[in-house]
Formats: structure tokens, sequence, C-alpha cells
């Protein structure tokens, strides 16, 4: 199976109806569940380039409904977005979260709004948090916002010390 980007991730849950982004960001495990059947398989338009590279490597298909244009997700594509689903929303219980699990969510944040600040996007924001956000320096409006998202969960992981 042909490992998909996120921006095809991103297509393939529009076409279910699922918000990809909540499911990632939440703590919530009902946020993080896929349904055992989606309730819809379309996208609808004339043409649309990450679709189409769907189409290329078998994880969509175009068709015509009421003479209306529209692609829909293989169950190949079915199965992939599954899997990658998984490994993006990342659940752990309350008890179970890490340093890990933060950096991973940060690091999905940042690329879903395609801020790149370098190789691994979390320790630059935790870089900023400890050596500029809690001294209230400045920091650029990307990193501000990266942040703010996060600010308690890094305020919480600082108080105890598992910001490194």
């Amino acid at each position: 199976m042909i490992e998909l980007n996120l921006k095809q991730i991103s297509k393939i849950a529009h076409a279910f109806g699922v918000d990809l982004f909540k499911a990632a960001i939440s703590h919530k495990l009902k946020d993080k569940t896929l349904p055992v059947d989606f309730y819809r398989n379309r996208f609808q338009t004339e043409h649309d380039e990450v679709f189409e590279e769907l189409v290329a490597i078998g994880y969509a298909e175009k068709t015509k409904w009421q003479d209306l244009p529209f692609y829909y997700v293989t169950s190949d594509g079915e199965t992939q977005f599954r899997k990658q689903f998984t490994e993006i929303v990342n659940y752990k219980p309350k008890k179970e979260r890490d340093l890990v699990y933060l950096k991973h969510r940060i690091n999905f944040y940042c690329s879903y709004y395609h801020y790149r600040f370098c190789d691994d996007n979390s320790e630059h924001i935790i870089s900023a948090y400890l050596n500029y956000w809690i001294k209230k320096y400045h920091v650029s409006h990307t990193t501000e916002d990266t942040i703010v998202m996060f600010k308690n969960e890094l305020a919480s992981y600082y108080k105890r010390n598992l910001l490194v």
C-alpha cells in the first residue's frame, strides 16, 4: 500500500465527512474513533489535483452522478486512510500522555497549517516557549499561534519540569 501525504489524507477525510483536524487535536476518544461505515463517500467537483493523485494510485475514482462529476474513495483508499488516521490521531488516555504525545500533536498542528520552523517543529515550539514565551519576549506570529494553541499543556509540562 502506498503511504498518503497529509493533503491526501485531508481530502479523503473530507470526502468521508471526518474532521481530521478535530480528531488529531482533541483528547477525546469519541473524536478519535472512526465509524464502521462512513455516512458519505464523495467529493463533488469538476477537477481536483489531490483527488487526481489518489485516482492515479488507485485510492479514488472519478465518476458522474446526476450529471455532476464527483470523486469517491475506493476500498484500498479507505483501508490506507484508516491505517494512517490511527497513527495521526494517536489517542492516549490522560494518565499515559507524555511529552511524545504532545510533540506529535504539535507537529500535526504545524503540518496542517504549513508552519515549517525546522526538521522537528515541536522542538522549535518548546524551545521558543522556554526561552522566549515564559520570559515575555516576542516570538513570530506563527510560533505564537502554535504556543497559544498548546499553552495549557506546555505550562503543565513546564511546571512538572518535563520540558527538555
